[in-house]
């Protein structure tokens, strides 16, 4: 139990990545529009090699007086973010449903691609249209209406197989959506890049 405690917070879906082992203190991590910190803190207080990107500077205050100069933080978007070193695991939780128009969501999509290391793996957490088809009015450019009230960028299985032909990408799990009482639907993706046998297969 103490040792959950040092998760206090974290998103119970990543959280599942640790205990399966799939999230480990060998990888050198990303966490792709960490907001204030709620993955990015916990994990770098136990000891996991972790840096964070968001646009809100008031966000990433909070995470360096949380962390001090322990924090490796830049403020930035997913698209226009650049880094010198590739990363093992990019986290981009409740993040890409913000996307604009479906290039928008490309554009930081390929961006994430292009930050991933050779087996190098990519958690994703956003709002999709899985369960909620018959539920929508007509979007515009991939942002819909939800019911709960919300205006999100909506990923679709469709495009989840579009992805992963396009990146050279499989799915280490299956996807994973929990469908909140008709109101909005909350898919899991875990993206994994092939290695360079399998692309030359």
């Amino acid at each position: 139990m103490a040792a959950l405690f040092g998760f206090k917070n974290m998103d119970l879906y990543l959280l599942d990545q640790i205990f399966k082992g799939h999230l480990t203190k060998e990888h050198c991590i990303l966490d792709a529009g960490c907001g204030s910190g709620r993955n990015l803190i916990p994990l770098a207080k136990n000891g996991f090699t972790i840096s964070g990107i968001d646009p809100d500077k008031d966000r990433l205050s909070q995470i360096k007086y949380s962390l001090g100069t322990q924090a490796q933080i830049n403020e930035s978007t997913i698209e226009n973010f650049s880094a010198k070193a590739q990363y093992d695991y990019i986290i981009c939780n409740a993040v890409l449903h913000f996307a604009k128009s479906h290039d928008h969501f490309d554009s930081m999509l390929n961006k994430l691609v292009s930050l991933l290391n050779v087996n190098g793996q990519i958690f994703i957490r956003m709002t999709s249209n899985i369960g909620l088809e018959n539920k929508l009015g007509h979007g515009n450019n991939g942002v819909y209406d939800l019911p709960d009230g919300t205006t999100r960028y909506l990923l679709s299985r469709q495009k989840v197989d579009i992805i992963l032909k396009q990146h050279h990408l499989t799915l280490k799990e299956p996807v994973k959506t929990v469908f909140v009482d008709g109101l909005r639907s909350m898919t899991t993706l875990v993206l994994a890049r092939y290695t360079s046998q399998r692309l030359k297969s």
